[in-house]
């Protein structure tokens, strides 16, 4: 038999060596050599020829030249036996008892190994069934072979068929190669008897995996990643780890083992000959993120002892991946020549149309998808397809399963929240049968927390598990995306309390999604077919709840910059007390729901730590004193529908919980916030600023509304200031002194305002009804209600009247005096108000009095008629303006000085050192100095004369001995005369009956006049 391959050319020199130690080969490669020289000319092969009969290699052995020939081989046995180069594989056939077997086969095909093919691996160990791959069980010719790979079964059997062996042609060594692995050196050697053939092949067939070990496995074809399909099989037939399986069940206690049909891989692919695989990279073209994570849910389940995926989610995720694989599956092969150019049909339904790539044996599927590489498994084929411009499942028709909400909870490990649904009958909310809406779910849901912390947390809702669930669901498929504050509709309605759907609010930015100010979303949606939009949540998501937790939950969170923002602390407490006190924390449920508009915003609260209802002054403490009025003004607060910050009605009419209507009317919608108007009172509402409760929504605002019906005069604003402690200076009575006065400010038409001194201060003044110059002192605090817009615009923080601004002469206000003009000034650091007495000439100042500037404590204004606008008002002031900064000019010959205690004692002390400074000068001057020679000093130690009198000296006496304290006779003598002028002596007067006790007739100077003279001191000096 010619050994030229199938396309007519020799074989290598590698293998005519290899041929000449053998006869036959000898032979046959002379034949070959000859065909190939007769082609080049027949005198050139003829010459050849002849030179190789002579030739001593081809010569016989002269021993054997006497015998007969020896018979051709016609079996099996006797081929490999007459043939030295497969004595090894010969060997292994006797040693496991196949030479029988050989011999009773017919029609067959036997791959011979040659004997340097057990050189790699002369330990190789074979068994009967391991030589049955050996054995074709047909006939194969390879000379009849065309280009085309071809599969053939073997005599070996395995769990799912026989083992499978493929021939393919090499093109590149021009030989036909078994597995790609072995060539065939020695084609077609015929065993007549057997009708069989031989093929020689130069390398040993190692055994080839199974289909279900591979699957099974973590292997990779020919490079090819396949980690999702193992997954996939492995999610269905692999049993879990023992060690996982032991913490699994002492976490569930109880979770049987889910019949799955069929058990095996084997069984599953039983009548499977060719299976269809997409490569990981391929399968993450052609499915979505979701859809990857619900097929290996499982996968990640068994492999993850904390998750506790509930019985349901396991049938159905088990269902759709043995529908997904089912179309994967061909019962018949298709290989090369095997198969291709016909159409087959998956389990599934799917119909493929195979056929070969031009110029290719790679296989291609409906003309769109080819495959990269092909392996044969020991008992199948396996097609690896990777990535190409068509998606592997789209353009195959493979039908997947929808990833509706129910699916999509299950690939986020979330079988439990579904069990939950389907146990309150909510199951249509994620079955696939509603549309375009939006799922929050709490990450703390997942199928790998406790079922301690899951049970807590559906016990913790104030509101039915049911209502808390329902609330998780909202309308439309929403994406928050850029700067945006919206309210949304949920699936939690409630006819009796709202009569409509819950909102849920959601604040978005760049950075962060927040739903009702403390719940953070993830940044991106997971998508489900019908528009379904899956967001997790770092927290529960609860319901609204009543308005008492409400308030509480709103005092907690009001130092939280990122949660209740736009609230003012100390406004909401005091909020929270009024209505405590009125008890007006519980509501009544009325089918329409509630809004409730409380003074609590921050948006005029500054540095300030007045409150809102502070802002009131005295009308607040007109509303304290009168109990019944107060409870209207905090009921007016409560409404009976719900406006929402997002109102955009016009001219829509609610009624309050104190029965008034009050007309709202959208101004303007805004980006962030929204302005309105509430009768005649406009409003600016933070978009998505309302704060939730299980009966409607509370509008954070920055006034209190007071209702139109509430009347409040001016003598009632008077009256809030009445101290029983200072009855005498009480400012009423001072008016009803002057009737005139007193039209103007409490008449059925009042057209003047007025500044209230606290009584205190009045006191401090001691200003009384008997005060002589009231009626100036009335006037003084008189203004004008032409000049009201000017004043409370000052006192509400108007920025002309800010504190760096100097006020014009049209920004001074006058009042009923005519010489009184007043300036304002508002402090916007301390929220305080200040009027200026304006001073045409510059004033002395006095520490009371600095600055001439009093400081407005309250006020407030009448209210009763339809509009509710403000009529005449009321303002407290610290203290009165004084008359004499309209006095002073009166006076100029006297000096005024009003000084605090401690500078008029300091004062006085001053005055006194220098008068004493002053007389002790005069005394110093008006005395002369002294002439003459000094009298000798008298002797200490001479003996004293006794003196009948004692005698009187004047302190300018010159000359005079000193007489230690006592008069003498001698002292008497010259008394006169030390009396009269400097130098001039008198004549010594008889005393006659005086005798010498006589008084002495002194003459002083007066002195009085001096002192008195152009010294400005006081004249009783």
């Amino acid at each position: 038999m010619a050994s030229v391959t199938p396309w007519g050319r020799s074989r290598n020199p590698a293998q005519h060596t290899f041929c000449y130690r053998f006869n036959y080969c000898y032979l046959r490669s002379f034949m070959i050599g000859v065909f190939e020289i007769w082609k080049r000319g027949p005198f050139t092969a003829l010459l050849a020829a002849l030179l190789l009969l002579v030739s001593p290699g081809y010569s016989r052995p002269t021993e054997t030249t006497s015998l007969d020939p020896s018979p051709t081989p016609s079996t099996i046995i006797d081929v490999l036996s007459a043939d030295i180069e497969y004595s090894y594989f010969l060997r292994m056939l006797q040693r496991n008892g196949m030479v029988p077997i050989i011999n009773g086969l017919g029609n067959v095909t036997l791959l011979a190994p040659i004997n340097s093919a057990f050189a790699e691996d002369e330990a190789n160990n074979f068994d009967p069934n391991s030589l049955l791959r050996y054995i074709i069980n047909q006939r194969v010719r390879v000379g009849y072979m065309g280009k085309k790979e071809m599969l053939f079964e073997t005599l070996s059997q395995t769990p799912s068929g026989n083992y499978t062996i493929s021939i393919s042609p090499d093109f590149d060594s021009q030989e036909y190669v078994v597995d790609k692995i072995a060539a065939i050196v020695e084609p077609d050697v015929y065993a007549k008897h057997q009708q069989s053939f031989i093929q020689g092949i130069d390398r040993l067939l190692p055994e080839r995996p199974s289909a279900c070990e591979i699957l099974m496995g973590n292997y990779q074809v020919d490079g090819h990643a396949i980690t999702f399909v193992q997954q996939l099989f492995q999610i269905l037939f692999s049993e879990e780890d023992v060690e996982v399986a032991e913490k699994k069940k002492k976490k569930k206690k109880k979770h049987p083992k889910y019949p799955v049909v069929p058990e095996t891989c084997s069984e599953f692919l039983n009548k499977t000959k060719t299976v269809f695989i997409p490569s990981d990279s391929y399968v993450n073209s052609s499915l979505s993120k979701l859809q990857r994570r619900y097929y290996l849910a499982l996968y990640h389940d068994f492999m993850n002892p904390d998750f506790d995926t509930t019985k349901d989610a396991v049938k159905e995720m088990k269902r759709d991946v043995t529908s997904l694989l089912n179309n994967l599956l061909i019962p018949e092969y298709i290989l090369g020549a095997n198969g291709t150019g016909k159409a087959y049909k998956a389990p599934s339904g799917t119909i493929y149309n195979t056929s070969l790539a031009t110029n290719s044996s790679r296989l291609l599927l409906n003309d769109q998808v080819i495959a990269s590489t092909s392996a044969v498994a020991s008992d199948k084929v396996l097609h690896i397809f990777d990535d190409q411009k068509h998606k592997f499942f789209d353009s195959l028709s493979i039908s997947l399963a929808p990833m509706i909400p129910r699916k999509a909870l299950y690939a986020l490990h979330l079988s439990h929240f579904v069990q939950e649904l389907e146990l309150h009958n909510l199951e249509s909310l994620i079955n696939g049968s509603s549309s375009n809406q939006t799922i929050f779910i709490d990450i703390d849901s997942r199928d790998d927390i406790s079922d301690d912390l899951k049970s807590s947390t559906y016990g913790s809702y104030s509101t039915s598990a049911k209502q808390s669930l329902q609330y998780q669901f909202l309308e439309g498929a929403q994406e928050f995306k850029g700067y945006s504050r919206r309210l949304l509709d949920s699936k939690f309605c409630s006819k009796k309390k709202m009569g409509s759907c819950y909102k849920v609010k959601v604040a978005s930015s760049n950075v962060s999604t927040t739903i009702n100010d403390d719940v953070n979303l993830t940044r991106e949606p997971i998508r489900c077919v019908n528009d379904t939009y899956i967001y997790f949540a770092d927290d529960d998501i609860d319901a609204p709840i009543n308005f008492k937790q409400t308030l509480g939950q709103m005092i907690s969170k009001t130092d939280n910059k990122d949660d209740l923002w736009h609230l003012d602390a100390s406004s909401c407490f005091k909020t929270i007390e009024i209505l405590k006190e009125f008890k007006l924390l519980s509501l009544a449920e009325n089918a329409q729901g509630y809004t409730v508009f409380l003074p609590i915003s921050n948006s005029k609260a500054g540095t300030s730590t007045r409150t809102h209802w502070d802002r009131l002054g005295l009308v607040l403490r007109y509303l304290n004193n009168n109990e019944k009025e107060f409870k209207k003004v905090v009921k007016n607060l409560f409404v009976e529908g719900l406006i929402y910050s997002d109102f955009q009605g016009e001219n829509t009419t609610f009624k309050t919980l104190q029965g008034e209507d009050l007309k709202i009317q959208n101004k303007n919608l805004k980006a962030y916030s929204n302005d309105i108007t509430l009768n005649d009172t406009q409003l600016e509402l933070p978009l998505a600023g309302d704060i939730l409760f299980n009966q409607g929504v509370i509008q954070a605002i920055d006034q209190v509304l007071l209702p139109q019906s509430l009347q409040i005069s001016t003598r009632d604003l008077i009256e809030a200031t009445f101290e029983a402690t200072h009855k005498a200076h009480y400012i009423l009575d001072f008016l009803e002194q002057f009737p005139k006065l007193s039209s103007m400010v409490l008449g059925p038409d009042p057209n003047h305002s007025l500044l209230i001194p606290s009584p205190s201060s009045l006191k401090d003044f001691n200003v009384t009804v008997s005060f002589p110059e009231l009626l100036e002192f009335l006037e003084m605090h008189l203004i004008p209600n032409s000049e009201l817009p000017k004043l409370l615009s000052c006192v509400d923080g108007g920025s002309v009247f800010s504190d760096h601004t100097v006020t014009a002469q049209s920004g001074l206000l006058s009042t009923n005096h005519s010489d009184v003009m007043l300036s304002c000034r508002h402090s916007q650091n301390s929220d305080t108000t200040y009027l200026k007495f304006h001073e045409k000439d510059n004033l002395p100042i006095s520490s009371y009095d600095k600055d001439h500037e009093v400081k407005v404590v309250s006020h407030g204004c009448s209210l009763g008629d339809q509009s509710g606008k403000a009529q005449t008002c009321v303002f407290l002031i610290n203290k009165p303006l004084n008359l004499d900064w309209l006095n002073h000019s009166k006076h100029d010959n006297f000096l005024h000085i009003h000084l605090g205690f401690v500078s008029v004692g300091v004062g006085i002390i001053l005055g006194l050192i220098l008068f004493g400074a002053v007389f002790f000068l005069l005394v110093l001057c008006l005395e002369k100095p002294r002439k003459g020679p000094m009298s000798r000093p008298t002797n200490t130690f001479e003996e004293e004369q006794e003196s009948n009198f004692m005698g009187v000296r004047s302190s300018e006496e010159e000359g005079i001995p000193w007489d230690r304290g006592y008069e003498t006779d001698c002292d008497i003598a010259s008394e006169t005369e030390s009396l009269l002028p400097y130098k001039k002596k008198s004549k010594h007067r008889d005393y006659k009956a005086g005798g010498s006790t006589a008084p002495v007739s002194i003459r002083t100077q007066d002195i009085t006049k001096h002192l008195n003279r152009e010294r400005n001191l006081p004249g009783n000096y």
